[in-house]
């Protein structure tokens, strides 16, 4: 005390040397212990990119980000936006209605064993649940969705709107083929695509085979009314003629006639070198991301 006070006045030279050195530095160890024990922007973004094996590169990819947008929620730098959170639980392989997991529960084995995703990251103590042998996943992108009914619009979203889901990657395909995945609308189908799945499907032209009976298949045709494009899912059934029927599967009464397509008279091109209708593409795999019973 005699060293700051002299006649019980503080030693004003001292005290300043204290606040321009010693304060600072007091400061900035207080400031980086709060920064290191506190999270302005809580969840668990984090410790589900470590149970995924997944990189913030990676992450951001699925969803058109940089690393440094996910690193930031990740870390509690930056709020999570439930419309990233939404597209990320996609990603992940979830259904879109347990997004809150990311905001208030750890992951755990048992829920990724739920929903057949992969846990690649280190086990909780005491978790009894395997990881799931021999499962390899990828990230296909969804540009859009398909409608289960009547022929509709074809609806593609713009690059920025797409996200990506998790899907085997053993499909029984060449693992060099492209493949995409649509969102399925509607009610024709429902008995094997429930309104909300996401379906995966490789173009006929990638494959180098034609349509067959059997199929599940994407078809599209150049809309009548207008300048667009219309598209449909259905099973297919080719005919002797080289005509095709295009089979809902469906609970719905109102879905259960077949659309008949003639066989394409391949020596009359249309007027803009496009086909009428074209059996676009082959459904090789599907995600349900809304579980519901059919009867």
């Amino acid at each position: 005390m005699e060293a700051f006070c002299l006649n019980g006045k503080i030693n004003q030279e001292i005290l300043s040397v204290w606040v321009k050195i010693f304060f600072p530095l007091w400061r900035k160890s207080v400031m980086t212990k709060t920064r290191n024990t506190q999270q302005p922007h809580p969840n668990h973004l984090r410790s589900y990119l470590v149970a995924l094996g997944m990189t913030y590169e990676e992450a951001g990819s699925a969803v058109g980000l940089p690393p440094t947008g996910i690193w930031r929620p990740a870390n509690g730098e930056r709020k999570l936006q439930l419309e990233v959170a939404i597209r990320l639980w996609k990603a992940f392989g979830f259904p879109a209605e347990d997004v809150g997991h990311l905001y208030v529960k750890e992951p755990c084995p048992e829920y990724f064993a739920l929903h057949n995703v992969e846990w690649k990251g280190p086990l909780p103590k005491g978790a009894s649940v395997k990881r799931i042998p021999g499962v390899k996943i990828r990230l296909i992108p969804v540009i859009g969705a398909v409608q289960a009914g009547v022929f509709s619009e074809a609806l593609e979203v713009p690059d920025d709107e797409r996200y990506s889901v998790s899907y085997p990657t053993d499909d029984g395909y060449p693992a060099s083929l492209n493949r995409y995945a649509l969102e399925v609308k509607g009610q024709s189908m429902n008995r094997v695509f429930p309104e909300g799945s996401v379906v995966c499907v490789i173009d006929y032209s990638e494959l180098g085979r034609p349509p067959e009976t059997g199929d599940f298949a994407v078809v599209r045709r150049r809309d009548p009314y207008g300048p667009g494009v219309e598209a449909t899912i259905k099973a297919l059934q080719i005919l002797d003629d080289g005509s095709a029927c295009l089979w809902p599967q469906s609970t719905d009464p109102n879905f259960q006639q077949p659309i008949i397509l003639k066989a394409p008279d391949l020596e009359t091109p249309d007027n803009a070198g496009i086909p009428e209708i074209q059996i676009k593409s082959l459904v090789v795999g599907m995600i349900k991301t809304r579980l519901r019973a059919t009867f």
